[in-house]
C-alpha cells in the first residue's frame, strides 16, 4: 500500500499520513473526514442542515468494522440511526425494489467499485429486503479495467512514437484519468476518442478506442465478474430450495 499501517492501543489501526508530517491518524478519524465531506455535499444539494443519517456498509462488514463505521459517523457530527443497512439492500431500496419485488423473486445487485466487486441476490422476505446469496472479490474492481486500457495505450505509444512513459508519474496519471473517462463513455457508446494534449515529451496523444476493443482487453476480468454472479445465484437457488422444502 502507498501508506504505512500501524496500531495504537492494540486494537486501533492507524495510518501514517506523509502530507501531515507523518502523523499517525486513527482509521475512524479518516473515515469521519470522508463522511463529513459527504455531509457537506448533501447539505449543499438539499439546501438545509443534515443531522441524522442511516449508515450503509459493505455486506461483509460485521462486529468491529460496523462499530468503527458508526463511530466515524458520530465523529462527523451526525446522529447515526441504530441499525446499519448493507450496501446491496440500500441499492435495492434506491431503485424501489422494496415496492416492486415479489416474495418469490430475487434481484441481482452487482457492484463494481474502484478496488472491490461483489454480487448479491436481494429478495423480499416477510416484508423486508434480505440478502440470499452473496459473493465478493476484494481484489477486483474498476481500477483493474482502467489498467488494462492503460497497458494497451502505453504499448501503443511505445510502438508508434518510440516513447516509454512508464517512469513519468504525471503522464501516467493523466492517461489513467483519460482511460477512466473512456471506460464510462463506452457504457453508452460504441467508440470513444481518447485525447491528451502534450502527454509526454511533446507528443500529443489521440487514439480511438472501440467498445469491442475494450471488451477484448477486459475479457478475463469480465469472466471473473460473471463467475461471482454465478456463485451468488447458486447460493440463492440453494437457499430458496431449502426454504421451500422446510415450508
Amino acid at each position: 500500500m502507498p501508506y504505512t499501517i500501524g496500531t495504537r492501543d492494540r486494537d486501533k489501526l492507524t495510518i501514517q499520513v506523509s502530507a501531515m508530517d507523518n502523523k499517525q491518524i486513527d482509521v475512524e478519524k479518516i473515515m469521519s473526514m470522508v463522511i463529513a465531506q459527504l455531509k457537506k455535499k448533501t447539505e449543499q444539494h438539499l439546501g438545509r442542515i443534515v443531522d441524522y443519517a442511516v449508515l450503509t456498509v459493505p455486506q461483509h462488514f460485521h462486529g468491529a468494522a460496523t462499530s468503527s463505521a458508526m463511530y466515524a459517523g458520530k465523529l462527523a457530527r451526525l446522529e447515526i440511526m441504530d441499525d446499519t443497512v448493507s450496501e446491496p439492500v440500500a441499492a435495492a431500496v434506491a431503485h424501489g425494489l422494496h415496492r416492486k419485488l415479489h416474495e418469490d423473486r430475487g434481484a441481482l445487485v452487482l457492484r463494481i467499485g474502484g478496488d472491490t466487486t461483489d454480487a448479491s441476490i436481494v429478495t423480499l422476505w416477510d416484508g423486508s429486503l434480505e440478502i440470499i446469496g452473496y459473493e465478493d472479490d476484494p481484489f477486483l474492481g474498476g481500477d483493474d479495467f482502467d489498467q488494462r486500457i492503460m497497458d494497451y495505450f502505453v504499448e501503443l505509444i511505445k510502438t508508434k512514437h518510440d516513447k516509454d512513459i512508464t517512469q513519468d508519474r504525471v503522464a501516467l496519471a493523466r492517461l489513467r484519468t483519460a482511460c477512466e473517462r473512456a471506460k464510462k463513455a463506452l457504457s453508452s457508446e460504441d467508440h470513444v476518442q481518447v485525447s491528451i494534449e502534450s502527454l509526454y515529451d511533446g507528443v500529443d496523444f489521440l487514439e480511438m478506442l472501440l467498445q469491442s476493443e475494450f471488451e477484448e482487453l477486459n475479457d478475463e476480468l469480465c469472466g471473473k465478474v460473471i463467475a461471482l454472479v454465478d456463485k451468488a445465484m447458486v447460493q440463492y437457488e440453494l437457499r430458496r430450495t431449502s426454504s421451500t422444502r422446510l415450508s
